[in-house]
């Protein structure tokens, strides 16, 4: 655990001195842009993860990989949505470039 906090963090692991090893830890799993912003727990609480329990930590790692998931989920309706109106629209078409079809009622 602490070979992995060191090999991602570095030197820095000298700015994160009084963070505990599973502390260290978990800031080290951080996205790198997500180690040094600050960010707002569910209780209201503005804090970058240097000053962040381990338990805030974990919390701030779950709204992340949520966050994440729900961005993924929204593309991946986003272009489904795109392939199914190209479907239509190549239906479309199609029906526009054939002949028209018109029956008309025979009287006797």
């Amino acid at each position: 655990m602490f070979i992995e906090a060191y090999t991602t963090l570095g030197a820095d692991v000298c700015t994160f001195k009084h963070a505990g090893l599973r502390a260290l830890y978990e800031i080290a799993t951080l996205p790198p842009d997500e180690r040094t912003r600050e960010h707002t727990l569910k209780s209201g609480a503005t804090k970058v993860p240097d000053e962040m329990t381990v338990r805030e930590l974990r919390e701030v790692k779950a709204a992340l990989k949520a966050e994440r998931e729900a961005r993924e989920q929204a593309e991946a309706r986003a272009e489904k949505a795109e392939g199914d109106y190209d479907l239509m629209c190549d239906t479309l078409e199609a029906v526009r470039a054939q002949p028209p079809r018109v029956k008309f009622p025979i009287f006797s």
